[in-house]
């Protein structure tokens, strides 16, 4: 059966996550913290290391949204023995409010897209919260090229949970084999995808090396690219 419908994940896949974050965070910085004795470096990894812990649990089921928003900038403060839960607050509303408003897509985004759009069926499968995501759609542009956006906290489940694909297949009233996942982690994105039939591209942008993540996760993967570009070839 021919594929008739593309999903995507949006962070770290089309809408470049770590940019736009470092920004945000960098902006922040000097909101804020520049008179504190910290090296932004430091702070930026120490904030990421908290951040995908927090985000690891998230997914798991183990704490809240709400917990995770809260508490991640507090942690960070903590680590620097600053305890102001005054400051973790602003810290987190000015990231909650801003980063989502940054622009930058990975490269050859929207001519990929624009080329897909004319072929297919183009959806959004994202595990971040569903307010967040649509900011970043209709700041960065892609919100046009989408049909259905497909949060998890719309479908009640999170990748790898299975269920957020049965999900966006009941919704769309499409089989397995008219669809294909695009993301850029293996575990998260394409094999979960691939467990109940869906057949996943897994997206590493040439800065990020195929060897951080699990090699046995890899080699279940057919189709791995590093250019967006890649995709034209391949669809």
């Amino acid at each position: 059966m021919k594929i008739k419908h593309i999903f995507f994940d949006l962070d770290h896949t089309l809408w470049d996550f770590e940019k736009n974050s470092k920004i945000s965070l960098e902006e922040l910085f000097q909101e804020y913290l520049i008179d504190y004795r910290i090296n932004f470096k430091i702070f930026y990894k120490v904030y990421k290391k908290i951040n995908n812990d927090l985000w690891d649990k998230y997914r798991k089921g183990e704490i809240s949204k709400n917990f995770l928003r809260d508490s991640r900038f507090e942690k960070v403060l903590n680590f620097f023995s600053i305890y102001d839960k005054s400051l973790s607050f602003k810290l987190a509303n000015f990231y909650v409010k801003n980063t989502p408003k940054k622009k930058y897509v990975f490269p050859n985004c929207h001519n990929v897209l624009d080329n897909l759009y004319e072929k297919y069926n183009l959806h959004i499968i994202t595990n971040g919260f569903e307010e967040v995501q649509y900011t970043k759609l209709k700041n960065s542009n892609l919100m046009k090229y989408f049909d259905k956006i497909i949060t998890s906290e719309s479908a009640g489940y999170l990748k790898p949970d299975r269920r957020i694909f049965d999900y966006a297949l009941n919704l769309l009233g499409i089989d397995v084999k008219e669809c294909i996942m695009i993301g850029d982690n293996p575990h998260i994105d394409c094999l979960s995808a691939e467990s109940i039939g869906i057949r996943s591209i897994l997206f590493t942008p040439s800065k990020i090396k195929f060897n951080d993540y699990n090699k046995s996760e890899i080699k279940k993967i057919k189709y791995k690219i590093s250019d967006l570009n890649e995709l034209l070839k391949i669809l």
